[in-house]
């Protein structure tokens, strides 16, 4: 659901975390612990072949709580947003919590990675002896992950391989299947991700405007914008975005107009999020997305520049 000014106040966010259901990141624990106290968190998603990560802080909760928290396979689902619109804004393998007091309070803070331990560990072995596809690889792959597919694009089952032995880590032959068409991998909250360099993903472009939540002056960089608007799950790497302001900053400071155009993403071509950091506490203090967009014209020129990408690898 899009945000818009009637949404975005009464902030909220909720914790649930347990031991991992099966062989899907995906799925709630069945003996997931529903956690409502104060919640503070800063989460940092990439467009990388990398574990995004999370810190999240809780105050006050259980003993049984924290004895939860340092068993094996525990994944944590944070929801945040607000009082009539939260949604998942991080999923992640609990991988180190530590419990502290600070005056009167009991926080107990974790640090989460998107398939962090799967990644780490995951070694991938098969022999097909007949033609495969780059999409089948894909889905294999994803199976032994435990992570679901997102929307495949319809070009990029391209590619057939006559035959493929293959021994490694999982993101060895992801790195190499995704390159040779031009495509990026990620895992973003449990869903493996494959998007063109210099595309985004099928779904609608999110609108960054005063109107639903941006804060102060979005920045011009090199490769395209910065922005800060109040919390927005909708906002994760892939994604298209549309910069709705009269008014922007350079890159060396200062405010300029933007000589009374609307939409300054239509006027500079396209934005694809590549990077987004989540901030938020349920209590007081920031509550916003900081969102990093490269035009899609300046990926596509950055690919077109790099010589190894095209390299031959499983053939």
């Amino acid at each position: 659901m899009a945000l818009d000014s009637n949404s975005l106040f009464l902030r909220k966010a909720e914790l649930l975390v347990g031991r991992k259901s099966g062989s899907s990141s995906k799925k709630e624990p069945t003996d997931a612990i529903r956690i409502r106290t104060r919640l503070s968190f800063e989460v940092e998603k990439t467009s990388q072949s990398t574990s995004n990560k999370a810190k999240i802080s809780m105050y006050n909760v259980s003993q049984d709580t924290r004895n939860a928290l340092e068993g094996d396979n525990v994944v944590a689902f944070l929801y945040a947003g607000y009082e009539f619109s939260t949604q998942l804004l991080f999923l992640g393998d609990v991988i180190k919590p530590i419990t502290k007091r600070a005056g009167p309070d009991i926080i107990t803070a974790i640090e989460c990675g998107d398939a962090e331990k799967i990644l780490q560990s995951a070694t991938i072995e098969f022999v097909y002896s007949k033609p495969i596809t780059n999409l089948t690889i894909l889905n294999v792959v994803a199976k032994q992950l435990g992570v679901s597919t997102g929307t495949i694009p319809s070009n990029f089952e391209t590619r057939i391989f006559d035959g493929l032995v293959f021994s490694g880590t999982a993101r060895e032959i992801l790195d190499r299947i995704v390159k040779q068409i031009s495509y990026k991998w990620s895992i973003q909250d449990g869903v493996l991700q494959v998007v063109p360099v210099g595309g985004t993903t099928n779904d609608e472009a999110v609108v960054i405007s005063p109107e639903t939540g941006l804060l102060g002056f979005p920045t011009k960089t090199e490769t395209g914008i910065e922005a800060v608007t109040l919390l927005n799950p909708e906002i994760y790497p892939g994604r298209a975005v549309k910069l709705r302001t009269k008014q922007i900053s350079g890159a060396l400071g200062g405010v300029f107009s933007t000589l009374g155009a609307e939409t300054l993403s239509d006027a500079g071509g396209n934005h694809k999020v590549e990077k987004v950091v989540h901030v938020g506490d349920t209590h007081q203090g920031n509550w916003e997305s900081r969102v990093e967009a490269a035009s899609t014209d300046a990926l596509v020129a950055d690919v077109l520049g790099t010589s190894d990408l095209f390299t031959s690898g499983i053939a």
